[in-house]
């Protein structure tokens, strides 16, 4: 290479250089910037993949019909299964005729239908001002809760209720506000849906609401529609069981979705009312199609369990090979399973024998297996039961039932309703009077004794209201059942004592009703259930005492959970007297401290005990099924620095005789026989001399409060001055709308409204027709 053109390339080169240099000085600016944006379409455009927007407008048009319609299966069905047509003539009347009302009784009735509506409206303006198209209002603090996907739940679940009402305005302007609610894909920061409480309230209400308006508002049915296909989206896995948690942002990614190996029972039964009548309504037999495959599987296992009739609470819905779990309950985790059963016969116009076989396979396994009768103090003609929260199979070989705890929980009282349109449905079931146990009762006995129980489980609790759970006294023996206090008191776990008169004020300190032995949970969840079968038992039965009881439950319930911005779960609906009182203090903490200190000052003989607390001495006339036993106790009580007693109003109660009296105060050890029977000869006489004949107050001996006093035992004069509170919690459920007031509305309104024989209600209180009123039987 020559001289020159040495020193011409690198002269060249760096004039290349700084050209390149020159133009990327002039233009580096602009192309970050391309660069920068075709980066962040990108990012986008992947982000919009994985996390879709509400409406699907990422991937198709604005239409969330046409999107959730639109997505392909992995699993796709061949061919559907088209809903039965049955007969519904065929079914026979299932309420019963009711005596035409007074003019007394017609005031009485519209009196308490404007209560109920005055405390809907309470509520609803709540969440009307304050909450709009979210999903709950908080009654205690007004603030909005969203737990759904934010598509309006109290809104929705409330439409039916608008109409029965009348309040016409407010359901056409709910309407407006459903038309704008999107089921496209939830929003991003949403998780899994509980499929079986998006069906129930969601679904049910709109189907419920476009029903009872008479079918007027299309667009009701169209939002059910599209939610029907997000849901339908659920059931696509191998074997066509849904995933009862879901999200339906898999569906999209094209996760591969498969069904729980340990699926809740409830969550996996309690889908086909709403997906039927959604088939029924719209003429596509898809939902009808999926849910009908677990009613396959359900019937063809229903007498290969380890109780024959009865489902364990979970079920492996991923392998359908193993319905072995050993746990088994009729109310927590598997009610809605129980309680569909006679209403899909309704709905289906008795066209599917399936629901027959499990309907009749039903009643004897529960009766057998499931109830048990509690104790009261009642006479013993009055027939209780209650059902077991759960039992569980004897290992090793799972071939007999472990003997159950006797706790009963509140939701488990719908079983009264359900016991009811059995025994209406299927009014010829055999049944064996010469059985020894509950299973020689019919159908509509064991609905009366379910649902009177639920209702005094409500009257004698401390504020009117039933717990969440309770434990009672069992009888040993069903067809006879006496009232034995020593039974009731002996379960009952006191903290230092198993002394039988400590025990009997340890029930009480407790806040015990005779029969209950403990609380596990005294919560109150604005339940329905109780409600729900009393409405039930009237209308099937024509008794006017059913609506009584609900009527005393509804003052009770109201009372205690009205709060500013509607009604207010109970976290305490047992109560705690008000720690600021001046007779009050922290019973969570110091009760059994106050117990023990007073209990040994009685037996030291520092304080005195003026009467004894006397149970139901067997020998009460006989009365009428479901009224409570006379009082028959008395119960002095010790003030400190009142010279005030408190026990019973009615003065014979506590003139009791000597003996009785010394079987229930402690004795000194030190004493001799003749100190002590001068002693129990001069309590007695002391206690006859004190106590007032009009009043039944003694008003000598007491000297101080105690913490298990009931609100009916504090005189006039001083229930001003204590307070038992209930203690609120900042919640209110859809369903107190949608489905505890509905009924409470239901059971004072005409029978012709929403009747049983024409309208079956969901597991979420919603109305569905079953029956056209010219194919109600004579």
């Amino acid at each position: 290479m020559s001289a020159p053109l040495d020193k011409a390339i690198p002269c060249m080169m760096l004039c290349c250089t700084e050209e390149v240099a020159m133009f990327y000085d002039a233009h580096m600016d602009r192309f970050l910037a391309s660069v920068t944006v075709l980066f962040l379409i990108g990012f986008w455009t992947w982000i919009a993949h994985q996390y879709p927007l509400p409406g699907g407008s990422t991937l198709v048009e604005n239409d969330t019909l046409s999107f959730w319609a639109t997505i392909s299966e992995n699993h796709p069905v061949d061919s559907f299964t088209p809903v039965p047509e049955g007969d519904p003539g065929s079914i026979p009347r299932l309420q019963a005729d009711c005596e035409p009302k007074n003019t007394t009784e017609l005031q009485t009735q519209r009196t308490r239908l404007e209560a109920v509506k005055g405390n809907f409206t309470h509520a609803w303006d709540a969440y009307r001002k304050l909450a709009w198209l979210e999903d709950e209002v908080r009654p205690l603090s007004g603030d909005t809760r969203n737990y759904f996907p934010g598509w309006g739940l109290t809104l929705i679940d409330s439409l039916d209720m608008l109409w029965l009402l009348d309040l016409k305005e407010d359901f056409e302007e709910a309407v407006e506000a459903v038309a704008t609610i999107d089921f496209g894909v939830p929003s991003r920061h949403f998780g899994e849906i509980d499929i079986l409480k998006v069906t129930v309230h969601y679904l049910g209400g709109l189907i419920s609401a476009y029903e009872i308006s008479e079918m007027e508002y299309s667009i009701l049915l169209e939002k059910a529609t599209q939610l029907g296909h997000l849901l339908y989206h659920a059931f696509d896995t191998p074997n066509r069981m849904p995933v009862t948690r879901w999200n339906p942002r898999h569906i999209l990614s094209g996760q591969k979705q498969f069904a729980s190996e340990t699926t809740i029972l409830a969550e996996l039964a309690g889908l086909p009312l709403e997906f039927t009548r959604l088939s029924q309504l719209t003429g596509d037999p898809r939902w009808f199609d999926a849910t009908q495959r677990v009613t396959d599987f359900l019937w063809e296992q229903r007498t290969a369990t380890f109780i024959p009739g009865l489902w364990p609470k979970i079920i492996d819905a991923r392998h359908l090979d193993d319905v072995g779990h050993v746990g088994f309950s009729v109310s927590h985790g598997a009610s809605n399973a129980y309680e569909v059963l006679p209403k899909m016969h309704l709905l289906l116009g008795g066209g599917s024998s399936q629901y027959q076989d499990m309907i009749s396979s039903f009643p004897p396994a529960l009766k057998k297996n499931m109830l048990f009768r509690p104790m009261f103090n009642l006479p013993p003609q009055n027939l209780f039961l209650s059902p077991y929260a759960s039992v569980q199979m004897r290992a090793p070989g799972f071939d007999e039932i472990e003997t159950p705890e006797p706790t009963t929980e509140h939701l488990g009282c719908y079983l009264g309703a359900t016991m009811a349109l059995t025994g209406k449905i299927f009014s010829d079931a055999e049944t064996d009077p010469s059985a020894k146990g509950i299973d020689r009762f019919d159908d509509m006995t064991v609905a009366r004794a379910l649902t009177k129980t639920c209702a005094r489980l409500h009257k004698t609790s401390y504020h009117g209201i039933m717990p969440e759970a309770l434990t009672l006294a069992a009888c040993p023996d069903v067809l006879n059942c006496p009232w034995n206090e020593t039974a009731w008191l002996r379960p009952i776990e006191c903290c230092f004592s198993r002394m039988l008169e400590f025990e009997r004020y340890c029930a009480h300190a407790s806040r015990l009703p005779p029969g209950v032995t403990s609380i596990p949970d005294n919560s109150y969840n604005l339940r329905p259930e109780t409600i729900e079968s009393l409405f039930v038992l009237y209308r099937t039965t024509g008794e006017k005492r059913w609506q009584e009881m609900a009527w005393s439950i509804f003052e009770k319930v109201i009372n205690a959970t009205t709060a500013k911005y509607g009604h207010a779960r109970l976290a305490n609906c047992v109560g705690q007297m008000d720690r600021e009182e001046e007779w009050g203090w922290d019973l969570a903490r110091d009760r059994d401290l106050e117990m023990e200190r007073e209990w040994q000052e009685v037996v030291k003989g520092q304080i005195e005990i003026g009467a004894i607390i006397v149970g139901y001495d067997g020998n009460a006339t006989e009365m009428e099924e479901g009224e409570d036993a006379p009082e028959n106790e008395a119960l002095v009580r010790l003030l400190d620095g009142e010279d005030v007693a408190l026990g019973s109003t009615q003065a014979d109660s506590v003139d009791v005789d000597v003996s009785d009296s010394q079987k229930a105060l402690p004795k000194d050890p030190k004493q001799s026989d003749d100190e002590k029977n001068a002693a129990a000869s001069n309590d007695t006489k002391h206690q006859r001399r004190e106590i007032d004949p009009e009043t039944g107050w003694d008003h000598k001996i007491a000297k101080r409060l105690s913490p298990g006093l009931m609100p009916s035992e504090v005189p006039e004069e001083l229930r001003s001055k204590i307070r038992w509170q209930v203690v609120q919690k900042d919640k209110m459920e859809s369903y107190w709308l949608a489905k505890t007031l509905k009924y409470f509305y239901l059971i004072f309104a005409d029978e012709d409204v929403m009747s049983l024989d024409e309208w079956v209600f969901s597991n979420g209180g919603h109305g569905f027709r079953w029956r056209e009123v010219d194919e109600v039987p004579e």
